[in-house]
């Protein structure tokens, strides 16, 4: 093997030592069995044509020749290369094997208890999209569904069994479609175990984000700097999933120099009809208001309406901040430093892309009222209540 050669395997492992951190971490999990057999069949072509010399003084050389004008230097140099693009093409993927599901729970439990937060986030927003469609069926549990469905008893069926009576429906059609069922079982049941199982893929993947989210430094960590892959989580069920939506709302109004708030700000687009636009370049409204289904289904609302309402309980007496001297900059940039001003503003866009979209939901506008009430009560408008 000559120079190049050698300058090119020094570049390689050079450049696998100067590697990020995390791209190290990910390079490693994603490496599968294939990608080891792969890798390992180039390096021992490299290392059969470094010692061809000694393989052939020894008579262990194999019996082939040359061709294609081929020789020991230039196929090193080939299998150099080859490991150069394959380790690159494995650097620039973002699917995780499921038989690395394990190594992945380990090596994010060990990054959270170390609080190595940029290497997580960066890990679990390149495999974010594998995570969430492991909480989808897929159309080989939904054909399992339908396979598996009459043999599944009704609630009715298993009241009537646990008090020892027979079935409701003893009629002679039933009996007939029970015993057809009964015949199609054995079909239905091969099938079904001929089909992808991906319960406990799914299953370990729900442990592991219910793990990473539960930490609620990671979530603030991710609420300033990535808001939108915790947005598209909120959408999907695991053990933790409340408490997370709840936390990441939350930190997202208490934080006066969150994403809403900018988001918030730069979205005033109003329409003569009162509707509001959303850009594209707000990625937290469009996410959860460009289908308004998707801010309905999260409840968005009780989270930061929750808080909003607690942080005017903190305002107490006439020396709080609201009975201040008002100041005319308040028209322009204090109020969008204002939890409650901002609040009150994400429910006017949310209800009026409700409105507009006609979905049936009152989006729980009653909180602007709980607000009033809350300011009354503890005393932030005491003045007015005198």
């Amino acid at each position: 093997m000559d120079a190049n050669a050698l300058t090119v395997l020094a570049i390689l492992v050079a450049g696998y030592t100067l590697l990020a951190e995390e791209k190290r971490i990910d390079l490693k999990l994603r490496f599968s069995w294939v990608d080891k057999s792969v890798v390992g069949f180039l390096v021992s072509a490299l290392l059969y044509t470094i010692y061809l010399p000694v393989l052939s003084a020894i008579d262990l050389a194999l019996p082939f020749k040359w061709l294609w004008g081929f020789d020991e230097k230039i196929t090193a140099f080939t299998a150099i290369v080859a490991i150069l693009l394959y380790l690159a093409l494995k650097l620039g993927g973002k699917r995780l094997p499921k038989s690395k599901t394990a190594d992945w729970q380990k090596v994010s439990s060990h990054l959270l208890r170390n609080q190595k937060f940029e290497q997580l986030a960066f890990l679990l927003d390149k495999y974010h999209h594998q995570f969430l469609l492991a909480f989808h069926d897929r159309w080989f549990d939904r054909i399992r569904s339908r396979l598996m469905a009459p043999y599944r008893p009704s609630i009715q069926d298993l009241i009537e069994l646990e008090l020892g009576k027979e079935p409701h429906d003893s009629s002679n059609s039933s009996r007939v479609k029970t015993t057809l069922i009964n015949l199609m079982k054995p079909f239905a049941f091969t099938l079904s175990y001929c089909l992808p199982d991906h319960r406990k893929y799914r299953e370990d993947v729900s442990t592991s984000i219910s793990a990473i989210f539960k930490s609620h430094l990671f979530v603030r960590h991710l609420a300033q700097t990535q808001p939108l892959l915790c947005a598209k989580f909120t959408t999907v069920r695991f053990s933790a999933d409340d408490e997370f939506t709840t936390l990441f709302l939350k930190e997202l109004i208490a934080n006066t120099s969150s994403p809403l708030y900018r988001e918030l700000q730069d979205n005033q687009n109003c329409s003569y009809t009162g509707e509001y636009y959303i850009d594209d370049s707000n990625p937290l409204l469009s996410f959860y208001f460009k289908d308004i289904e998707i801010a309905s289904q999260v409840g968005v609302w009780k989270p930061i309406g929750d808080y909003t309402k607690e942080f005017i309980k903190k305002q107490k007496g006439e020396d709080n901040y609201y009975n201040k001297p008002f100041s005319y900059t308040y028209y322009e940039e204090e109020k969008w430093t204002c939890p409650i001003f901002v609040s009150i503003h994400f429910f006017t866009v949310m209800t009026s892309r409700a409105i507009h979209m006609g979905h049936q939901d009152h989006m729980w506008l009653m909180y602007i009222e709980r607000y009033v009430d809350e300011m009354i009560r503890s005393g932030t408008f005491g003045h007015l209540a005198k």
